[in-house]
């Protein structure tokens, strides 16, 4: 598998809109031939990550509540799955890329608990249970792939 740049890598992983235009921004770091990136572009991938949670923090500044208190966990899920995928790419170990999957489904699951505190009694529970099982299983899955 050949990446054209760590942006076009990067960009991959996130589900972020913002970076529709990395496709024709020039490399920002050398990736070998096992995905590997150089130092640059680690970096370059952590200021993008940070650089996509203020932008979705500032959509979020309109919001009230638990739509606001949603918005910003969403965006700091995606924000802390691109840190993780940049720091996986730049490690380039398998424990890096199960520590990567581990800190995806944290994120998810903080986004779910979010979700979670817009309801009330029984349903909160049980929305509270199944978050907690779907993270279980995530981590479950991420440490058998290993």
């Amino acid at each position: 598998m050949s990446f054209t740049g760590w942006r076009a890598l990067a960009c991959a992983l996130l589900t972020y809109g913002a970076c529709a235009h990395a496709a024709d921004a020039p490399p920002a770091a050398k990736v070998d031939a096992a995905g590997a990136t150089d130092r640059a572009g680690y970096k370059t991938a952590l200021d993008d990550a940070a650089a996509a949670y203020r932008r979705h923090r500032a959509t979020c500044r309109p919001l009230h509540g638990n739509d606001a208190a949603l918005c910003m966990a969403e965006g700091k899920a995606e924000a802390r799955r691109a840190e993780a995928a940049a720091e996986a790419a730049f490690r380039n170990t398998p424990r890096a890329r199960v520590d990567a999957k581990v800190a995806a489904a944290n994120a998810d699951y903080s986004v779910d608990k979010t979700r979670c505190n817009a309801q009330r009694g029984n349903d909160r529970r049980s929305c509270a249970k199944d978050a907690k099982e779907r993270q279980s299983a995530a981590i479950t899955a991420a440490l058998r792939a290993q």
